[in-house]
């Protein structure tokens, strides 16, 4: 196993290293302007996973924005031009993971019930505010604020019933068998047969081969 740092930071696509180095290894959500990569431009509000190796640079330098996930090996020397917003350590296990960028959007006063998912993630708040209930606390995180959530931690969140929608975007470092599949799971099984009024958008996944470290 190698250890990493799992990053969120703010993007800027006049940055110097506007693009992934070789050795990065993350996801980009476009916040504007667009961001050409892999043989498509992708617009504000979509995102890819890009792995080792892979290079990505803004079709609109000067205009492009967004909010760049990373996983940095520990010791690593590269330094980034935005400071993160949140970093934790994470640990990549042997063999491949699957990476995945999506975005869960809530109505209204929705819950997300008390639930697990099986990797670490970083989520990033872009609209509304939304009340996270964990076994070690209360939060209520508001748009730019980034919290981290390790794998098979139980926790509640219900969106701000003031606010006309509330949002994050996350990415994920979860076991390969999830590829194209949900992860959520409802700890209450009287929980899951309540309606599930959040919706998320998944907006790319990717198995990455291999360890960067």
């Amino acid at each position: 196993m190698t250890d990493f740092t799992m990053a969120v930071r703010h993007w800027q696509g006049s940055e110097p290293d506007a693009g992934a180095q070789s050795e990065t290894i993350g996801g980009l959500w476009v916040k504007s302007g667009a961001v050409d990569f892999g043989n498509r431009v992708y617009a504000a509000g979509e995102g890819f996973i890009f792995g080792p190796n892979d290079l990505f640079g803004a079709a609109e330098p000067t205009g492009c924005t967004g909010i760049l996930f990373e996983l940095i090996a520990t010791g690593s020397s590269k330094m980034r031009a935005a400071p993160p917003v949140l970093e934790r350590p994470v640990t990549w296990p042997d063999g491949p993971v699957l990476l995945r960028l999506d975005q869960v959007m809530f109505p209204p006063g929705a819950v997300a019930y008390r639930h697990v998912h099986p990797g670490d993630g970083i989520r990033y708040l872009i609209a509304g505010e939304l009340n996270l209930i964990s076994d070690t606390g209360q939060h209520t995180a508001t748009p730019g604020e980034a919290w981290f959530e390790p794998a098979d931690t139980p926790v509640r969140a219900e969106a701000s019933k003031a606010h006309s929608e509330t949002c994050f975007v996350r990415m994920m470092v979860l076991p390969p068998r999830y590829l194209g599949q949900p992860t959520i799971n409802i700890i209450d099984p009287a929980d899951r047969v309540r309606p599930r009024l959040q919706t998320t958008t998944r907006h790319d996944e990717r198995i990455i081969q291999r360890d960067p470290g």
